[in-house]
């Protein structure tokens, strides 16, 4: 009978020592399925500890397993019936589904402890506009246009797409039938589904030979032997100004460009296969004002002027036509000048049109 009591008397003190260690802490959820969240807007959840034993608790090393992950506590003693509470920053920098785990030892438990936070950044998760609004099939971008402004020679100016995989497979992102002037890198090389990257595409201005508005279209090719299309189509815009319009003469006179209306409204076409606008250019400085060029931007514009040359105080007419075709082109609704200006090189009229 006495083996009996000693035999029970050491199971109930078994059972009181693995309950201690299970019970000491009492965390109310370890895994935090966040579920959809918005790309680059960092999310904070809370993980509460408490101490249900007799003693103070230490807490200790409280490690995160990458660097997107920031993991703080409020303390690292627990007082018996206190709670510990343990803040986890995720960046959301990445995109697609994740699992990021925190760890912590106790001084009542032999092994860490670990606490779970899970789910899926995503481009839209409550309905804002796209990050990547534009789309090439399954690829998402954050542009449809390359465009390059007030470019002088000898600069190497750089735009920056960035890239989202959509699709089921892995992608190697490459523009085809790129001019001579842009090059183009994409990193990472190979985009896994549900991850994003970046292509840089750089200008050699010193390639260009024609000053002005240089426009083409390059095509984004996502696997080996992709043809090129309207579908995978962008459209480049480079303009390069000439390094002499920003010296003055000797004499100290310069020209100076006024132009009448700068945002200029044409109303709508109402079916009308084109309307007709008009604004003038003067000269009010005291130099010839020299337009060296006029360009548009889309092709549904066209425009003509009735003098390039205006001496100090003299006036011209730009005559503009916006023709239906203006709604099939991606092209901005602008007219491009280049003067001899030295403070105004450049200068833009944008035209407003309703469909």
């Amino acid at each position: 009978m006495k083996s009996i009591r000693f035999l029970h008397t050491a199971v109930l003190l078994l059972m009181a020592t693995f309950g201690f260690a299970q019970r000491s802490l009492q965390i109310a959820e370890r895994v935090h399925n966040l579920g959809n969240i918005a790309w680059q807007e960092p999310v904070t959840v809370a993980f509460h500890v408490q101490n249900i034993s007799r003693e103070a608790i230490t807490v200790s090393d409280l490690r995160t397993d990458c660097g997107c992950t920031l993991a703080t506590m409020s303390q690292t003693e627990i007082l018996p019936g206190r709670e510990l509470q343990i803040n986890v920053r995720y960046d959301a920098e990445m995109l697609g589904q994740f699992s990021k785990r925190v760890s912590f030892r106790s001084s009542s438990e032999a092994e860490p402890i670990t606490l779970t936070l899970t789910g899926r950044v995503v481009l839209d998760a409550s309905g804002k506009a796209e990050v990547y609004p534009f789309h090439i099939g399954d690829v998402s971008l954050s542009q449809e246009m390359i465009e390059f402004d007030d470019v002088y020679r000898g600069e190497t100016p750089v735009q920056t797409i960035r890239v989202y995989n959509g699709s089921q497979q892995t992608i190697e992102p490459e523009f085809l039938r790129l001019p001579k002037y842009l090059s183009a890198t994409c990193s990472p090389k190979v985009i896994y589904p549900g991850r994003n990257g970046v292509i840089d595409v750089v200008l050699n201005p010193n390639e260009i030979e024609n000053y002005g508005l240089t426009q083409t279209q390059v095509f984004l090719g996502t696997f080996k032997g992709q043809r090129v299309s309207t579908d995978n189509a962008l459209d480049v815009a480079v303009t390069l100004l000439p390094t002499s319009a920003l010296s003055t003469s000797a004499s100290g006179q310069v020209p100076v460009l006024d132009i009448a209306n700068r945002n200029l409204s044409v109303g709508a076409l109402n079916g009308k296969k084109k309307i007709k606008a008009e604004t003038f250019l003067s000269n009010n400085g005291t130099a010839p004002l020299q337009i060296e060029a006029i360009q548009v931007y889309n092709p549904g514009l066209s425009v003509s002027i009735d003098k390039q040359r205006l001496e100090p105080g003299a006036t011209a007419k730009v005559k503009i036509t916006v023709n239906k075709l203006i709604f099939n082109f991606k092209g901005r609704y602008r007219i491009l000048l280049l003067t001899n200006d030295p403070q105004c090189p450049k200068a833009t009229i944008d035209v407003q049109v309703e469909p």
